[in-house]
């Protein structure tokens, strides 16, 4: 007999990026976390090495964990802000100009997900060690929508990610 008949919902999330490596307050961070529309959480599998054997193939010990891309998409809010954080976050990594890359430990953070249940408790957390954003999407605007809402989509890199027990 099943204990849990209580369904997930995707709206039930949290993305918590901390303080950005260039800023000196919390606000850049805190609106860019305050607008996220949707993110997903990174498929994960596991790379079995081949071996030769009598003439075929079999598996043996694993070589590679791959993790896949991890984007988030956002509100764009009325002062750019959000964007514009991550546009600097970009840009000291490297500009094209005179940045052309940083020691890694210079701009990258850990990020968080939190998975809450209709109750607003978490029951799912997992964290992603060593997060800097890849690429940071187009914004379109126009004249046509009557009330279109400006969003971006950010991908971002990451080294891996665990599941952080919860209580």
């Amino acid at each position: 007999m099943p204990t849990h008949i209580d369904i997930s919902n995707g709206f039930n999330f949290q993305l918590i990026l901390p303080m950005l490596p260039f800023d000196t307050t919390l606000n850049d961070s805190n609106l860019l976390n305050l607008n996220i529309i949707d993110t997903v959480l990174p498929s994960f599998s596991i790379n079995p090495k081949e071996h030769p054997w009598m003439g075929g193939k079999i598996y043996g010990e694993t070589s590679d964990a791959d993790y896949g891309d991890w984007s988030v998409n956002f509100i764009i809010d009325d002062l750019w802000t959000n964007y514009s954080s991550i546009f600097k976050w970009m840009q000291n990594i490297n500009d094209g100009v005179d940045k052309f890359g940083k020691p890694f430990k210079d701009y990258q953070v850990e990020g968080r997900l939190l998975i809450f249940d209709n109750y607003e408790k978490i029951v799912k957390e997992y964290v992603f060690r060593n997060v800097w954003p890849k690429s940071l999407g187009e914004v379109t605007m126009t004249y046509q929508d009557g009330n279109s809402i400006l969003n971006c989509s950010c991908s971002l890199q990451y080294d891996n990610f665990y599941e952080k027990e919860t209580i």
